[in-house]
């Protein structure tokens, strides 16, 4: 029953700012994956859905789910290992953005700590519906370079696949192969990221955040 209680106190939703855009605030799901770690804490960069992408935030606090917690939240897609943010920085941030009355968002994204954000690449492999097919090289170079480079080295990103190649050329080839289900984006997931920390480093769980308003699920 005492392992229960503690579960059931646990806290379940993280509120994220995005730094980048300054796209607002909206709160997520903790995964069960995530729920007991350390490393989750208030200031850790997270990645998360928002309008059907995959964007990077900050953690600025954690809850309980309460009642007036209504509706459904999106899962928190994976957990960074960079060094979080500071919880005394954020309450610093906080200060400035109730003095200016700013959203905290666009104070954290002018914030120096705007440029350490870490950034999502798309990475693509190779269908399994492609087996052994071959482009002529001579008919469409672009097919050709981007399969063989899947074929030798597994998964790549955008940047390391284009290289060589006119951006327009690369994406043209990219969508084809992709419309043709011969290529295909890998996705991020939490087991990817989460598990993992600075080498040498200990992250220390900043305080639960109490009494936070619901901000409703991320569109």
């Amino acid at each position: 029953l005492g392992h229960m209680e503690r579960a059931a106190s646990l806290p379940s939703i993280v509120r994220v700012a995005f730094l980048h855009k300054a796209m607002g605030q909206y709160d997520y799901e903790i995964p069960q994956e995530l729920a007991q770690s350390p490393l989750l804490t208030r200031g850790s960069f997270v990645a998360v859905s928002l309008r059907s992408q995959l964007q990077v935030g900050v953690v600025v606090s954690r809850r309980v789910r309460t009642s007036e917690d209504v509706c459904t939240l999106k899962p928190v897609e994976a957990l960074f290992q960079n060094k979080p943010i500071s919880g005394p920085f954020i309450e610093w941030m906080e200060w400035i953005a109730a003095y200016y009355h700013t959203p905290l968002d666009r104070v954290l994204a002018a914030s120096q700590f705007a440029d350490l954000v870490p950034l999502i690449s798309k990475q693509y492999r190779l269908s399994p519906k492609f087996g052994d097919v071959l482009f002529d090289k001579t008919a469409n170079p672009a097919w050709h370079l981007i399969s063989e480079r899947l074929k030798k080295y597994g998964l790549r990103s955008e940047e390391q696949l284009r290289r060589g190649l006119a951006k327009s050329e690369f994406k043209k080839a990219l969508a084809h192969l992709m419309k043709s289900n011969m290529v295909e984006e890998e996705k991020v997931g939490v087991t990817d990221l989460f598990s993992l920390s600075p080498k040498g480093e200990t992250l220390a769980t900043q305080p639960i955040e109490e009494n936070q308003p619901n901000l409703g699920a991320a569109p």
